[in-house]
Parts: structure tokens; C-alpha cells; sequence
């Protein structure tokens, strides 16, 4: 999901990884057959090329769009220290990344 927020804002549930694979030789103009083409090392870098920190601003931002949509339409779920949407998308990753960049004043 992450790969695809960078380029773009998705909010729909992907029931499984391959239906990612669409959206990732859409944005990223490749035409890979698999998931296991799209994540070989020498691809995958490729990707990555195409990237900017202007990208991962956008991702976070598109992160939160998705978790405020989240917040307002669906029942956090707790389980022990985690706190999670049982609905999909639901993604933490980028408070992370948006930490990091805080700390660094990206």
C-alpha cells in the first residue's frame, strides 16, 4: 500500500497482494507479471529511483487522509498495545516515517 500512496491517494480494500500489482505498473509505468517480478532486487530499486522526498510527503498525507476517513466511519479495535481498523485500508506505517521526518525537520 505504501508504494502506491506515494504516487497516489487509494482508499479501497485490497482483499489480497497481487491486486496491488495493478496500481503499481499503473503509477510506476512498468508492466511487471508478478508480485515476485515487482519485488526482485534489481526492480525494486527501480522503483525507488522514481522517488522523491516530495513523494513521501505525499504519502504520509495520503496515510492520514485514508486513517481520518478510518476514525470517522469505523470502531478502533484494541488488542494489547495495538490499536488498528478492522477494515481495509488501515495502516500505521507512515506516523513513523512522519516521526523521522519531525526529528530531522524535513
Amino acid at each position: 500500500m505504501w508504494i502506491i500512496l506515494l504516487k497516489t491517494y487509494l482508499n479501497a480494500p485490497l482483499n489480497h497482494r497481487n491486486q496491488y500489482l495493478k496500481y503499481i505498473n499503473q503509477l510506476y509505468h512498468y508492466n511487471f507479471e508478478s508480485m515476485a517480478k515487482y519485488k526482485d532486487e534489481k526492480n525494486f530499486k527501480k522503483l525507488l529511483a522514481q522517488l522523491s522526498i516530495k513523494d513521501v510527503k505525499q504519502a504520509i498525507n495520503n496515510a492520514d487522509k485514508i486513517m481520518n476517513n478510518a476514525h470517522k466511519n469505523y470502531c478502533l479495535q484494541k488488542y494489547k498495545k495495538y490499536e488498528y481498523y478492522r477494515e481495509n485500508p488501515s495502516l500505521s506505517f507512515h506516523e513513523y516515517i512522519k516521526k523521522i521526518f519531525e526529528e530531522n525537520e524535513l
